[in-house]
């Protein structure tokens, strides 16, 4: 089979195809269809956030925790939570889109129309740009109290095990950022019972994404999870969709 990871949110008319991650050219294009008429194959195409978390679920802190949160932080800024050892989807695939939760009131304007969104504040592009303008140490006191703010936000949301801190990002910028969430406000995670820390970096690092599509292919193929209401071979999730309907011998 063939997987393929690809930014998000998909298919959300002001969020799709704009900013950091613009993918303009590709605005439109069914993506699923076009690979699908030319592999003879089944063939999946994920969300890049989406795709990394099942990647570290297979390949990294999976094998320990069936509960997290992955916060991608890439180009733009994405998430998915892994429950169960599933990835939580929603009812479009866009399920944990944490970069344009808009926490910065009156904040600068997003691309997607929105002003305040994270990830203007949160994502490689907005490191790069605010290095440029203020200086690396001027952007970290910038974004502490937002990156914790939404790591709350995240935990009161999704009540991980952890937050575990992946994407693209060199993993000596996320330790940094790590090193900011020491001592975090008060939240669903801050349980008197709890093992590991609240937020933990990424086992597989970089590798997620491309680890994670690739096993899409594998273990869609071979253990297919069929929607609500359907049988395996039947599902209709518009992004694990299998490339031919009959069953698997």
């Amino acid at each position: 089979g063939v997987g393929m990871a690809m930014p998000g949110p998909f298919d959300i008319e002001s969020m799709s195809c704009v900013g950091p991650t613009t993918m303009e050219q590709w605005r439109g294009v069914d993506v699923l269809a076009r690979l699908k008429a030319a592999v003879p194959f089944p063939v999946f195409v994920e969300v890049d956030s989406a795709a990394a978390a099942h990647g570290e679920r297979l390949y990294g802190i999976g094998d320990t925790l069936k509960d997290f949160y992955y916060l991608y932080l890439g180009v733009g800024l994405g998430g998915s939570a892994i429950h169960d050892g599933q990835v939580i989807r929603g009812a479009w695939g866009n399920a944990g889109e944490i970069g344009h939760i808009p926490l910065v009131p009156d904040g600068a304007l997003c691309p997607c129309g929105n002003r305040g969104c994270l990830e203007r504040y949160l994502s490689l592009e907005a490191y790069e740009r605010r290095r440029a303008e203020i200086g690396e140490a001027a952007w970290f006191h910038e974004i502490t109290p937002i990156f914790r703010n939404a790591i709350v936000t995240i935990e009161n949301l999704f009540d991980p095990s952890a937050i575990v801190l992946g994407g693209l990002a060199p993993r000596s910028l996320r330790q940094r950022l790590l090193d900011l969430t020491a001592d975090l406000p008060g939240s669903l995670a801050l349980r008197a019972d709890r093992e590991l820390p609240r937020v933990v970096l990424s086992k597989v690092d970089s590798d997620a994404v491309i680890r994670g599509a690739a096993s899409l292919a594998v273990s869609q193929v071979f253990t297919p999870r069929p929607a609500a209401g359907e049988t395996a071979g039947d599902t209709d999730d518009p992004f694990l969709r299998r490339s031919n309907k009959e069953s698997i011998a």
